[in-house]
């Protein structure tokens, strides 16, 4: 308890937000708050930097994986359903990292390459904005989005993602 109190360093801020050391600089300098002195930040600091990055807890942990005998397949599903659940059409965006946080190297991978894939397959935005690189579903292509997510055909694009 009393350590949730304390003040964070900096690699402290970024293991707190899931972040890059480099990516809580950055907010520090978009919220005009690098410290002055010695380097440690307030839990209140790291909040705020939390919700001016939109930086979102771990998703993987409560979510429920859709039955699928094939695992990339399995992950990739979940995190579809998982953008269109939280609503990110269009211009309700979320940061990339968002959904890749708390999963481990090889799924993360998995996730940029299949999400790049939607992408390049008109599916999915991926662009960058002043918090990061975001990504939501492009709004005429729910359905198509929800199909892939429900277990439905899967586009070329992301086939040979699966099979690479």
């Amino acid at each position: 308890m009393l350590e949730e109190l304390k003040p964070l360093t900096l690699t402290g801020t970024a293991r707190r937000l899931g972040v890059d050391p480099f990516e809580v600089v950055r907010l520090l300098v978009a919220a005009r708050a690098v410290p002055q002195g010695p380097f440690a930040l307030s839990p209140d600091l790291v909040q705020r930097l939390r919700e001016l990055g939109k930086i979102d807890l771990p998703w993987w942990d409560t979510v429920q994986l859709p039955a699928d005998p094939h695992p990339k397949r399995q992950r990739v599903r979940a995190a579809l359903l998982q953008l269109l659940l939280r609503k990110h059409i269009d211009e309700s965006a979320t940061r990339v990292d968002n959904v890749l946080r708390g999963l481990p190297p090889e799924e993360q991978e998995l996730l940029q390459h299949s999400l790049t894939a939607l992408a390049e397959a008109g599916m999915l935005h991926i662009r960058p904005s002043n918090i990061g690189s975001v990504v939501s579903v492009v709004g005429n292509r729910v359905e198509q989005v929800r199909a892939i997510a429900d277990g439905g055909d899967i586009p070329a694009e992301l086939a040979t993602v699966f099979e690479g």
